[in-house]
This record gives structure tokens, sequence and C-alpha cells, in this order.
């Protein structure tokens, strides 16, 4: 690395032809590189998953909330 920091795992997923991620851990932190066209951001594993956890979150009461609505003669058994 360019400061002069070790990276001591990691993986490469080539998502399309343009799109690549690289989950690594460095300095004993989990990282994720998000590649769209040859830019990349960065950011720690920890803050990808907080992220997710909310989208999860909001998605399952988005769901509950549809599927309450559902009348008893829609729903299967």
């Amino acid at each position: 690395m360019a400061d002069g920091t070790a990276v001591q795992n990691g993986s490469l997923l080539r998502l399309s032809e343009s799109r690549e991620v690289v989950i690594y851990r460095r300095d004993g932190v989990a990282w994720v590189a998000d590649f769209r066209g040859g830019r990349g951001d960065r950011a720690p594993l920890s803050a990808l998953a907080a992220r997710l956890v909310d989208a999860l979150a909001r998605l399952s009461n988005e769901f509950s909330c549809r599927s309450g609505a559902l009348s008893p003669s829609t729903q299967r058994s």
C-alpha cells in the first residue's frame, strides 16, 4: 500500500466487466473497496455492514406492512 501498511489477506470479486469489489484485511481491520469503471471507493467493512443491516431492517418493515394488509382470502396456507 502507498502508506507502507501491508494487506494481510484479500479477495477480488469481479461482478461485471466494469465493476469489481475487493474485500481485504489491513492492520487488523476488514475493508471493502468498490471499483466501478476503474474508479474506487473504500470503507471499513463495519461501516458497510451497518448500512446493510439498516437496509434489511427497512425492507423487513416494508414487507411486514404489506403482508399485514393482505386479506385472509388472498393468503395461502
